[in-house]
């Protein structure tokens, strides 16, 4: 019901039922926390309006990006507002964080780490999965655990990892 009543996207929803959590976990005080952000999708538009012809491209784009929530839970209507409106400022829907991180590395040499979200937690949204498997003779969600998802040798980047789908 939330999505149609206060006009979110399904991301904003999750995000936004998520700041109670972050709250009771995180107690930072109604401080900001820097959530790493990760997008998928086909958007052709570049920043300054230009488009992109990916029409002889396969698979999807990725966008990885910071951006800061308040943790404070004060109340559903405040807290979604806020998280509507602070992933819906985002330029280009976070793209452009992308190209001016690595742009700036080119350009300097090394990589200036203070643009970069300092582990503590991911938040990556794959979509609406279950109605395209559900027309699938081919595919459809695994009910087992996958192990080794990971090396073991790999070092984990965040704290937190959400994933998730709907």
């Amino acid at each position: 019901e939330a999505p149609n009543a206060y006009r979110l996207h399904v991301n904003e929803c999750l995000v936004a039922a998520l700041v109670p959590v972050l709250d009771k976990i995180f107690k930072t005080d109604g401080t900001e926390l820097p959530i790493e952000f990760e997008s998928h999708g086909r958007d052709n538009r570049l920043p300054g309006g230009d488009v992109l012809d990916v029409s002889k491209t396969v698979g999807w784009f990725t966008a990885r990006y910071p951006l800061l929530i308040q943790d404070a839970f004060t109340g559903w209507p405040s807290t979604i507002s806020d998280v509507k409106n602070r992933l819906r400022s985002l330029p280009n829907n976070g793209i452009s964080y992308g190209m001016c991180r690595y742009l700036h590395q080119n350009l300097n040499g090394s990589q200036d780490t203070d643009l970069i979200t300092n582990g503590l937690m991911t938040f990556n949204y794959l979509g609406q999965i279950d109605g395209q498997l559900a027309r699938s003779d081919l595919f459809d969600i695994c009910e087992y655990t996958v192990p080794y998802m990971r090396s073991e040798k790999s070092q984990r980047t965040h704290i937190v990892d959400v994933n998730m789908h709907v």
